[in-house]
């Protein structure tokens, strides 16, 4: 309660404006607390505060600091670049920046205040049915692919990190989660092994772009059969196109309809030669009840939308 009493205090002097509402809003697991905040002049914002010992905990952040650069601090430092680069399009609106707090004053985390956007909130996985929805989606994930970029890395990163590092840094970031989170298991070592003999570097990575590593249906607020907005921009980078539609292919049902769009701004890739590289590192990210042979055959299989 003291906590939010400070953030409410400083969130007045910072909007110059009373706080009326200050409510803890999302999952408990999310890697960020976040807030609803609504002002006397009627306002709404959200409020994020990344937290601080996910990349402790995270075999995902971890992953996302060895490769791209991206922690509790760069989030911060980056969002407002991020933010910028998605409203340079117009399918689908994305927050604005209002302010970023770098010193916490007291708080037990920095944060950031954006915009509201409305819409109602999904938290599956999985995108909502529905040709159009997935038709919108397509769009906006081809204009951004669409948008080339030399390299990888969080989105301040100058120069970007040259594509000849990616997959090196790959096999690194993996094999460094299989000590840390699978116990060093033996049988996934094997596996990685296998995978970085018959993986070629521009088969992972064709092109790089403005990505959502963990792309899904709960990043994104719904009007109807509409997404009415991206809500969470932690996890934008840049880098390969491939890694983003690997995520997306396991959580859309409307494979065609998300082609059109898509093919609106430019080809859809083959996903075989590559699907089975990105699928890895999402399965090392959930260790769960520990490794399974028949658990990682299955996932390998599971929702193929795309030859």
């Amino acid at each position: 309660m003291i906590a939010d009493q400070q953030l409410a205090y400083i969130l007045r002097q910072t909007l110059h404006d009373d706080i009326t509402t200050l409510q803890l809003i999302g999952v408990p697991y999310s890697s960020n607390r976040v807030y609803g905040v609504t002002t006397a002049a009627g306002r709404r914002y959200v409020v994020k505060q990344p937290k601080q010992i996910r990349e402790s905990m995270s075999p995902f952040w971890q992953q996302m600091d060895a490769i791209f650069g991206v922690n509790s601090v760069t989030q911060l430092a980056t969002v407002r670049s991020v933010s910028e680069r998605l409203q340079q399009q117009t399918i689908i609106p994305a927050p604005q920046v209002i302010h970023v707090e770098a010193d916490a004053g007291g708080l037990d985390a920095p944060f950031v205040v954006l915009t509201h956007l409305a819409g109602a909130a999904h938290e599956p996985d999985d995108f909502p049915d529905g040709e159009a929805l997935h038709d919108q989606l397509g769009q906006f994930i081809g204009y951004l692919h669409a948008q080339p970029y030399a390299g990888f890395g969080n989105v301040l990163m100058e120069p970007l990190r040259p594509q000849a590092d990616f997959l090196p840094m790959m096999m690194t970031a993996m094999r460094q989660t299989i000590q840390r989170f699978w116990t060093d298991c033996p049988p996934l070592h094997e596996y990685l092994d296998n995978l970085a003999a018959i993986t070629d570097d521009d088969t992972i990575f064709s092109s790089a772009s403005l990505i959502m590593i963990d792309i899904s249906g709960n990043q994104f607020v719904y009007d109807g059969h509409r997404i009415s907005g991206v809500v969470d921009l932690d996890a934008y980078v840049i880098g390969p196109r491939e890694w983003e539609l690997s995520t997306l292919e396991l959580g859309i049902s409307a494979p065609e309809a998300f082609r059109q769009g898509y093919e609106r701004y430019r080809p859809l890739p083959t996903f075989a030669p590559f699907r089975r590289f990105y699928r890895f590192w999402m399965y090392l990210n959930e260790p769960g009840d520990g490794y399974h042979a028949d658990r990682i055959a299955q996932f390998m299989k599971q929702t193929i939308h795309f030859a």
